[in-house]
Formats: structure tokens, sequence, C-alpha cells
């Protein structure tokens, strides 16, 4: 059987689109739209993804898995590119994000956690934060009752 050329073009946008998988952290983070803050790989298998992006100033980079021996060998590669203490890998349940509300820039969700649940997720994202799943951009919304300005004393007048 002949495949025609549309289809497989359509097949690598398909293969480039996925968020974890081949592509690398450059693209991930242009796609995203986020330079800096606290990254979150979720699903971070053996942290191949995870030594990338720790490796620019300005992040904050932790791998979840749900996989003891992923994690060990995410925190092994992360040992041997010397990242271990500025990037960091737990475990999780694969449900609840060990994060307060509004507190991640990006979260990576790779396709093997089907579990998590899209409110748990979009609890933990600041407002405009992103989240990459499965090639998919969603943005938290800003809340109807804050706004962008954050300098000292907003709102008051001065005569």
């Amino acid at each position: 059987m002949r495949i025609k050329p549309t289809i497989w073009m359509c097949l690598a946008l398909i293969s480039v689109a996925g968020t974890a998988v081949g592509a690398s952290a450059d693209t991930i983070m242009a796609r995203a739209g986020v330079s800096a803050g606290v990254i979150v790989h979720i699903g971070c298998g053996q942290g191949d993804l995870l030594a990338e992006l720790g490796a620019d100033n300005g992040r904050l980079v932790q791998g979840l898995d749900t996989d003891p021996a992923n994690v060990r060998a995410a925190k092994e590669n992360l040992l041997a590119h010397g990242l271990m203490g500025k990037v960091s890998v737990v475990l999780f349940d694969g449900r609840n994000l060990p994060y307060v509300d509004n507190m991640v820039n990006l979260a990576i969700v790779d396709r093997s956690v089907s579990t998590l649940d899209r409110a748990e997720l979009m609890r933990v994202l600041v407002p405009n934060g992103v989240a990459l799943i499965d090639g998919k951009k969603i943005v938290k919304p800003v809340p109807s009752n804050i706004d962008e300005w954050n300098h000292f004393e907003h709102g008051l007048y001065f005569l």
C-alpha cells in the first residue's frame, strides 16, 4: 500500500506536535510562550527534557513521575549533567500535584499521564500560565477580579 505525501506530512506534524516526546526544550518554550518561572514536566520519564529545560537560568524545573524507576533514572541523568539541585524529580500519585494554587508557569504533560484531572492542572497554573498536553496549548484565564498592575500601592491616589 502506498501512502500519499499529504498523509506523510500530517504524520510528521503530529509527531512534532507532541509536547515531551522528541521536542526540544527551546521548541517547547517557544510554543508555550514562556521563558522563565516554575516549569513542571509531568510524566518526565528518564529526565532528558528536564536536563535540557534546567540548563537555562531563570527557570525552576521539577519533574514528576508515577514510576519509581523513572524517578531514579531521571535523578541519575540530572546528576550526570550536574543539574541535580537546580532541577529536581519527585514521585507523585498521578492525581494530586504537589503545588500550592497559582504557582506553576508552564506544565508539560506527557501522554503517559492519563489520570491527571484538568481541574487539578488548572489549580496549580498561574493566571496566563500554560499547560501543554499532547501538543495542545491550554492557557489559564486571568480571573476578572484581578488586573495586571502589580505596583506597590496600586489604586491609591495621592494629592
